[in-house]
């Protein structure tokens, strides 16, 4: 019995459990992250779709080097070197495959969570399962 006093005593003067929850995880920080995630999705699509209507006869490849010159302003050379990222980053595991615009734009999202908080170790959203729910996956 001592022992459940001693431990509601120490809860108690904590301040409230949620708070300590969420100050655990840094739920504000999750949210915030998930949020800007969210609209890098869709504004990469806004961008698909208005290269789609300029160029449909375009490989996809060809897409995503048109997005990736847009967002990040590099050259050819630097397109060149990010597209290898991604495909380094994104389509070598389990299996090999094409790079996809759920690819890009996972890229996207993960370089700007970590140039958003640069004090941040890491992103802690499921960056891949948040861009699958915006990003049609045959694109």
């Amino acid at each position: 019995m001592d022992v459940e006093n001693k431990n509601a005593d120490e809860f108690a003067s904590s301040g409230s459990w949620l708070s300590d929850t969420f100050r655990q995880f840094n739920f504000v920080a999750l949210m915030r992250e998930r949020n800007h995630i969210r609209r890098t999705c869709a504004e990469s699509m806004r961008v698909y779709r208005r290269f789609k209507s300029e160029m449909p006869d375009a490989a996809p490849k060809e897409f995503y080097a048109r997005m990736i010159e847009k967002r990040t302003g590099a050259g050819a050379a630097g397109v060149s070197e990010i597209m290898r990222r991604i495909e380094e980053s994104f389509t070598t595991w389990p299996v090999e495959r094409e790079i996809t615009l759920r690819d890009v734009v996972s890229f996207f999202a993960v370089t700007d969570c970590l140039n958003a908080d640069p004090t941040a170790a890491g992103v802690r959203s499921r960056v891949r399962d948040v861009v699958a729910n915006a990003i049609p996956p045959d694109l």
